[in-house]
């Protein structure tokens, strides 16, 4: 051995050094004091050499890695310590791969968010430089910005801690935005860690906390953020959308500050724009994150609570389970909200595979009391689960996006009460979010007579007419002002009000009727008089209690009347206690027509036939009249089997004509032109609503032929005349219709078309007082000629204290004219022929 050989020291070897655990103990019982070995593995139960566990347990971790060891903190009384192999650091992808998938997910976005800005601005184009630029600048700049924000936070936050994260790895796809995908709209599907947690070393649970928290809070602060500018850069007044839209169903924190801001949170989140599309799906996509979902960041929140050891117990993962499958099966029971449900699905199937899912790697478990996470993990995340606690529906497609006026908030009935006048108001809101133009119409039937209705929309200034025009929007409403105004001195009736809606595009109509009551004044219980089924009569049922005295009732004695009804019960009723005359026990009043009293009515201003006249005299000599029409009565018209043909002039008085199967039709002033050729008027029988064609001057050649059943009405100049539809011969009576049981009463001769292929038998019958027997000389032939013509002769000789005329009837397959002339003055009175 030489000298230099001489001056190394030796090597002191002890021979308990040379075996792992024996080794492992020596350098342990450098920080530690050894107790006794534990059981599983390689451990140790341990103390503190001082009290000052954390640096112990650092500087033997530093003693142990160059060797390839890691030793655990077990917190247990007293501690484990376990020594385990270091984690091999795994291969992951190349910064230049990260950077390509970044750049493909930056892509992506941008093709959703340029989709979702044609959806809510149809003037773009998908792939156009404009809604290109919007997608990228409104949606996948803040969505990527704040991922890589929430990349670059959580790596300086785990650096400050020594602890060793990779950047995140956004995962997207360019979902397309169409009416079959509004479930998830945002096209980010992950946010990938490139390591598994339980290769990264975090020094204590407090650590590990800090580290997770930073992405979810991130996500969820940003998105309140961007969700707030996204209401302001969305526009208040709605597209003009030509496809169905989403809405979002945005988390309450926006709603209420949106609110307070002074946003139409509930309208603009209907048109939303990509900015606040992007901060909606980060506050979603960051609750998410929070949630104890196995290997997700609320997960790991989770786990620095309560432990490594105590999460992976049976009795804890029993919980877990539980608390997750209940939720779960409530959200699938509540509803179809799918997210939530493939959300709770991954989560289950997760808790049943957690010996599958890695734990976070804590050296120290055993953390003290002034480091534990549990005082301000906690708040910390009820406060932002709270925050951004999102919808069951995140979003959903609109279905009643073009719907026009929403009328069920609309009145249906009203009690004007003693009042004298009245204002009816009708919110203008649409139903959808389109802006919307169109015509209102307002027509009154019923116990009409006497009383004013006119109407006001938002540009008129005062009420005039019964037809205005109104423009909306989902933002800025319309209001419709109905003013009625009830006579003086006149037996009331129900009224029903019917409001009449078409849209400016042709493509809606809506119909609304709403009945108007008059309480505390004399009225009847109905809109008219009903027939009586036991007799050949029509009553009324009154309530007088409010008129506070005796009083009569009689029927009218003036010249229109013709003295043709009776009132059942004497000329005269006497009204002796007025109070005993209520709503629940009226006073049935029926008068009984004469042969010539329906064919002889006058039409009240709802179109319909008038009834009798009653007049109520009170004791003081006030005077009130009731002027009611016939509900159960109704004239015919005939209609041919092939419809009338219109060369140029319409078979009725008017510019309109509507059909409806048990009902009148609205005689709205609304212009349309009908072709100037070969035009058809085709109502649907059985399709529900007015069926309503307009004319305008000149008038074209075609056929009206509606079905051979129903109630049609003609309009002239917004006056209506209700007839009922039924089947008979093609004939025109002075190129009108042929009215049935309506009184001819003029001097002209009728002139009877037959358009048909087929003569049509012409008979007559007279039916005369005695005095007036000899009034008509009828002279016509047998039948009306196929295309031809018959004139009947409207020639007689003049009546005193009678009516003369003729009115129409079916006989089989013919016509017959029945010849009238009546006495209708009393029996004292004379009625005869006046002689020439």
């Amino acid at each position: 051995m030489s000298d230099d050989d001489s001056a190394v020291p030796a090597l002191k070897v002890e021979r308990r050094a040379w075996g792992q655990r024996e080794f492992l103990e020596r350098i342990i019982s450098e920080y530690f004091v050894l107790i006794a070995e534990s059981e599983g593995g390689i451990s140790w139960r341990v103390d503190a050499i001082d009290s000052n566990v954390s640096v112990a347990l650092s500087n033997l971790t530093k003693r142990l890695e160059p060797l390839g060891w890691l030793p655990l903190l077990e917190e247990e009384e007293p501690y484990i310590i376990e020594i385990t192999q270091f984690p091999i650091r795994p291969v992951t992808i190349s910064k230049s791969m990260h950077v390509v998938l970044w750049i493909c997910s930056l892509l992506f976005l941008t093709l959703v968010g340029s989709s979702w800005e044609v959806r809510v601005n149809p003037d773009s184009t998908v792939l156009t430089g404009s809604s290109l630029v919007s997608g990228f600048l409104l949606y996948a700049l803040p969505m990527m910005g704040t991922i890589a924000l929430a990349s670059i936070l959580r790596r300086a936050v785990a650096s400050a801690h020594g602890v060793r994260v990779d950047h995140l790895l956004p995962l997207s796809l360019p979902f397309t935005i169409t009416g079959l995908n509004p479930i998830w709209p945002f096209g980010l599907i992950g946010i990938l860690h490139l390591r598994r947690v339980d290769q990264i070393l975090f020094p204590d649970r407090a650590v590990l906390a800090r580290v997770s928290i930073v992405v979810p809070a991130t996500l969820i602060i940003s998105g309140l953020i961007f969700s707030i500018l996204g209401l302001r850069a969305t526009p208040g007044i709605p597209p003009e959308f030509t496809e169905m839209p989403f809405v979002l169903d945005l988390n309450w924190l926006v709603e209420i500050t949106g609110t307070l801001l002074g946003f139409d949170v509930v309208a603009r989140s209907q048109w939303a724009s990509p900015l606040l599309l992007s901060g909606h799906g980060l506050m979603v996509v960051g609750f998410i994150l929070l949630l104890p979902i196995p290997n997700f960041p609320g997960d790991h929140l989770y786990t620095a609570l309560r432990g490594s050891q105590d999460v992976v117990d049976t009795p804890e993962q029993a919980r877990l389970l539980l608390m997750t499958v209940i939720p779960v099966i409530i959200v699938y029971f509540t509803g179809q909200y799918w997210v939530w449900i493939a959300i709770g699905s991954l989560a289950v199937w997760r808790r049943f595979q957690s010996d599958a899912i890695p734990l976070p790697l804590v050296l120290n478990e055993a953390t003290p009391p002034e480091r534990s996470p549990g005082n301000w993990v906690i708040p910390v995340i009820l406060c932002l689960l709270v925050a951004s606690l999102p919808s069951l529906q995140i979003s959903h497609a609109m279905a009643d996006w073009d719907g026009d006026l929403d009328t069920s908030d609309w009145l249906t009935e009203f009690d004007i009460g003693m009042e004298n006048e009245t204002v009816l108001k009708f919110d203008l809101q649409s139903s959808g979010v389109q802006s919307r133009s169109g015509l209102i119409h307002v027509s009154a039937t019923g116990a009409v007579s006497g009383w004013l209705f006119d109407i006001r929309c938002d540009d008129q200034s005062d009420f005039n007419g019964t037809d205005c025009t109104y423009s909306i929007n989902a933002v800025e409403p319309g209001l419709l002002e109905i003013r009625a105004v009830r006579p003086n001195q006149t037996i009331v009736g129900m009224i029903n009000i019917g409001i009449h809606i078409e849209g400016s595009r042709g493509d809606m109509e809506v119909h609304h009727s709403m009945i108007l009551n008059s309480s505390g004044v004399p009225r009847i219980l109905d809109q008219g008089w009903s027939k009586n089924v036991e007799a050949p009569s029509h009553c009324v049922q009154m309530v007088l209690d409010s008129i506070g005295q005796a009083a009569n009732l009689s029927l009218s004695t003036s010249p229109s009347s013709h003295s043709d009804w009776t009132l059942i019960g004497g000329h005269n009723i006497p009204i002796v206690d007025s109070m005993n005359f209520t709503e629940n026990e009226p006073l049935t009043v029926c008068a009984s027509p004469s042969e010539i009293t329906i064919p002889t009515s006058e039409r009240s201003t709802d179109g319909r036939l008038l009834g009798p006249t009653l007049v109520l005299e009170l004791d003081d000599g006030v005077r009130f009249v009731l002027e009611a029409p016939l509900l159960d009565v109704i004239t015919s018209v005939v209609v041919p089997v092939d419809g009338w043909p219109v060369n140029g002039t319409l078979p009725f008085i008017g510019g309109a004509i509507g059909w409806s199967q048990n009902m009148s039709s609205p005689c709205a002033e609304f212009v349309r032109l009908d072709p100037m050729e070969n035009f058809t008027w085709s109502p649907v029988s059985g399709v529900e609503g007015h069926q309503i064609e307009r004319f305008s001057e000149p008038i074209g050649n075609g056929t009206l032929n509606p079905p051979p059943e129903g109630i049609i009405t003609t309009c002239e100049g917004g006056e209506p005349t209700i007839h009922s539809l039924v089947e008979g011969p093609s004939i025109l009576v002075d190129d009108g219709f042929l009215v049935l049981e309506s009184m001819y009463s003029g001097t002209g001769d009728l002139v009877l078309s037959n358009f048909g292929s087929q003569d049509v038998p012409l008979s007559s019958v007279l039916l005369a007082s005695a005095p007036l027997a000899s009034v008509w000389d009828v002279d016509l032939p047998q039948f009306i000629p196929s295309n031809g013509t018959v004139a009947v002769s409207m020639d007689r000789a003049e009546v005193q204290g009678g009516v003369s005329g003729l009115w129409f009837e079916i006989s089989g397959d013919g016509l017959l004219i029945r010849y009238v002339a009546l006495c209708t003055n009393s029996p004292s009175e004379s009625c005869s022929v006046v002689e020439e």
